[in-house]
């Protein structure tokens, strides 16, 4: 399952909110690997190590400058990581200039999501080429927000951004928006959540979790002296509860969205065989009335599947994803 990390304002505790709902993850026996697309290169660093020191990122893998695996760095069981750095910063250019592909990077998501359970990317803090390919291929939008009359208006945005990429083609993306920096000591903090942004974004179908991210500078100290994001803090707090709950509210609601998709789905193919079986005997009364008319459903969809899987495989680029013997990254 793909997480997109996305917010065009920054400061609203992306990268944090990234690596340590991967770490939270992978302490749940979950394959997680985390994708940085931010030119930042604050994934990397998170765990103490100087992003523009990598040896590849995926900046160079993008530019066939090495292969996948030498971009992923194994921080600890179950937790993985493709850096980014500055270079990201010219992804527009190199696009530009046909060193790299949009595809590439799309298809390169898609393939990590086919061998970890979970892929999480942090994005950059604008509406980028980045991210607009991270929104066309993300199974869950994740829009941290801080609890300000400056939020509403950035939430309106990637809210409606989010929209037009479900209308292009990613219809069955879900978006779920978590309050961050809130200070419950601060009363205005509830009322804009409770009384101005969760009854918005519910309306459009955004899920506001009822877990928050309190402001506090616990986490910034677990990055700067244990070279960890807080979950994985030796010292116990209230805050890595907060990643945690939030962790299991968020797979919740996603496990409760797809209940009820297949029991819709299971519901209309009820309704579409009942219908089928009512309409049988006419069926055969038409067929043999007129023998030329053959209806051949199952030919049809194969050829049509046929062509699809052709025409995709003749527009969809060669990249090589081989994820054995896996060189470790270091700096």
């Amino acid at each position: 399952m793909i997480f997109g990390i996305v917010n065009n304002k920054g400061g609203v505790l992306k990268t944090t909110l990234s690596t340590n709902l991967a770490a939270s993850l992978s302490l749940s026996n979950k394959k997680v690997i985390i994708v940085d697309l931010d030119g930042q290169g604050n994934v990397i660093a998170t765990f103490g190590k100087n992003p523009n020191n990598m040896t590849h990122t995926i900046i160079d893998f993008l530019r066939n400058d090495c292969h996948l695996n030498d971009c992923i760095v194994e921080q600890r069981k179950n937790l993985f990581i493709i850096p980014g750095n500055d270079d990201l910063n010219f992804f527009d250019y190199y696009v530009q200039s046909n060193e790299i592909k949009q595809s590439d990077l799309k298809l390169t998501l898609k393939k990590l999501n086919e061998v970890y359970d979970y892929v999480i990317i942090d994005t950059p803090p604008n509406m980028s080429t980045v991210v607009a390919i991270v929104l066309s291929v993300c199974d869950v939008a994740i829009i941290p927000f801080e609890p300000d009359q400056y939020a509403i208006l950035g939430l309106k945005r990637i809210v409606d951004a989010t929209k037009e990429f479900k209308n292009k083609g990613n219809a069955n993306m879900k978006v779920i928006a978590v309050p961050t920096k809130v200070n419950t000591r601060v009363t205005i903090h509830n009322e804009i959540i409770e009384h101005n942004i969760r009854p918005k974004l519910t309306s459009q179908n955004v899920y506001v979790t009822k877990t928050f991210i309190s402001a506090s500078t616990k986490s910034t100290a677990s990055v700067g002296y244990e070279k960890v994001p807080i979950v994985l803090s030796v010292v116990k707090s209230k805050y890595q509860d907060e990643y945690m709950f939030l962790k299991e509210e968020i797979i919740n609601y996603i496990n409760s969205l797809s209940k009820i998709e297949i029991s819709t789905t299971n519901n209309n193919l009820t309704e579409f065989n009942n219908k089928d079986n009512a309409n049988s005997y006419e069926a055969n009364i038409n067929k043999q009335k007129n023998d030329q008319q053959k209806i051949n459903i199952y030919g049809s969809v194969t050829d049509y599947n046929t062509f699809n899987n052709e025409k995709e495989n003749s527009e969809a680029p060669c990249l090589h994803f081989n994820y054995s013997d896996k060189k470790e990254n270091k700096d």
